[in-house]
């Protein structure tokens, strides 16, 4: 939640949204017919504009998220491909290295664990 305040109050031109609400409070509870009727206009557009802000933010963040997760899963197969054909290799060094083959088996199984 604190993390939400925090971006509520520094993006997207919230403090002229902040503001905009606080004087539109203000006319709304003190002023008279008019500008009550302002006070609820401020408020609304206010509203609108924080919430459209937000709709970007968030078109830009679900862009993102779906660009990072592309790359991740194409890591994650280059892993795979990589991880067997290092296993791949291990019976051509095994009987000289048992113990080197031995760590590349259980860092593959590890490894495979993980992704």
């Amino acid at each position: 939640m604190g993390s939400f305040l925090a971006t509520l109050g520094t993006g997207a031109g919230a403090g002229a949204v902040v503001a905009g609400v606080l004087m539109a409070f203000m006319q709304g509870m003190f002023g008279r017919g008019e500008a009550k009727a302002k006070a609820a206009q401020i408020i609304t557009d206010a509203a609108g504009d924080w919430v459209e802000e937000m709709r970007k933010d968030m078109a830009t963040v679900k862009a993102e998220t779906a660009k990072v997760s592309g790359e991740m899963r194409q890591m994650r197969y280059a892993i795979e491909d990589y991880t067997e054909v290092v296993e791949g290799i291990l019976p051509a060094i095994e009987p000289n290295h048992p113990a080197e083959a031995a760590a590349v088996r259980a860092a593959g199984r590890k490894l495979r664990r993980v992704i």
